[in-house]
Formats: C-alpha cells, structure tokens, sequence
C-alpha cells in the first residue's frame, strides 16, 4: 500500500492504533506484520524483544522495512505465492489497517491458522464507518472517498463496532479483545460512545 501509510509510531498517545498492538507484545515470540510498510510497527516490536518479519506489496516500503526486519516478503497476502513462502509459527500475526483493502478478508484470515502457533493471536484494525464524521456526511448526502482515513478511496471493505469481530467469529476465531481507537479524541468521548467516536477499532482474535 505504499509511503503514503508511512506513519509514525508514537507509543505514547495511548488511544492509537499502534499502542494498542504493541502493548499485546510478547517478547521472545515470533511477529509477522502484514502490510508492513517501511518496517515502522515491526521494528518497535522487534525493539521489544519480537523477532519480526513483514509482508508489503510495495516494492520500494518493502526495501526500507527489509533494512529493519528478519525478512521480508513483497507481494499480497492473498497470493498463493507468497503464502507459499511463509514458514513456521508465529506469535502474532498483525493486520494494522490492512483487511478493508482485501477482496475477500475472511478468507486471508482463515488461512493465517496454520500459521499461528499454539496461544499465537492475530491482531487488527479496522476502520469504522459508523464514526460521527461520516454519519455526519450521510446527513448531506456526502460519502466522498479521499485519500487516507475512514474513507480510503481504495477501500473494499467497510466496518463497525459489531461488523468488525463477527468477520473474526466467521472464520473461525475467539475474540479475545476490541479496543476503540482515535488519535486526537478526547478518553470520555472514546469510551462512552466508540460506536460514535472511535475512528478504528482494535482485535486480538485466537483459536
């Protein structure tokens, strides 16, 4: 998905999407990000005690993130090829705003269960449309797509509070945890109303 979803990870800022997954890190486990980018994400779990790897579709992040990670696969999670690189178990496998741009997200994500390892999760974010801007838009019979956010103009696949973990419990996944996330939203406003607030929701799933 390219330099444009090169973000900064900032730990910090607890209600992000980034914060969320690295405080389910398991140090000395084994981390596959998918959708990795230039590394980012990967590369503070790796500073956690992960050993990580990526996966990334395009070919100048996966040269960056390749520099930071143990490996680094270019190509899309939906390719029978590149599953076919993919070895061993791991510990976490991430989709960090990476399952909306899929043709068929249920599908990739049962295929990740002969990947994980015994008490191995996946993680992911998605985006919720049911957040108060785009409500908002609908009001005036807006629903432009833009360039980046809830309305990625290459988005697929659009979720809420409740879509978002049945597409886990489809395929066959505990929902062990959802976490709302918003970068600048006040903590009141997040968690009384996440249905209404939350700008993407966070799911740690297992077996």
């Amino acid at each position: 998905m390219g330099l444009r979803y090169d973000y900064t990870v900032d730990a910090s800022n607890t209600k992000t999407v980034y914060a969320r997954i690295l405080s389910w890190a398991t140090p000395g486990g084994r981390v596959l990000d998918v959708g990795c980018d230039t590394g980012n994400l990967a590369s503070c779990l790796a500073g956690l005690g992960m050993k990580a790897e990526g996966v990334e579709m395009d070919a100048e992040a996966a040269k960056k993130a390749g520099e930071r990670l143990e490996n680094v696969y270019v190509g899309s999670i939906e390719d029978e090829a590149v599953l076919g690189r993919l070895s061993g178990q791991y510990d976490m496998i991430i989709f960090a705003d990476v399952l909306e741009h899929l043709a068929y997200p249920e599908v990739t994500i049962k295929r990740m269960k002969a990947l994980l390892s015994d008490g191995g999760v996946i993680v992911a974010s998605l985006p919720n449309v049911a957040n108060f801007r785009v409500r908002f838009g609908l009001l005036f019979g807006r629903f432009d797509y833009t360039e980046t956010g809830i309305l990625d103009r290459t988005h697929l696949r659009f979720f809420t509070r409740k879509t978002a973990p049945e597409l886990f419990r489809k395929a066959g996944f505990n929902v062990l945890d959802v976490k709302p996330a918003a970068t600048f939203m006040p903590w009141p406003l997040l968690l009384i109303w996440p249905e209404l607030f939350a700008t993407r929701f966070v799911i740690k799933a297992g077996l």
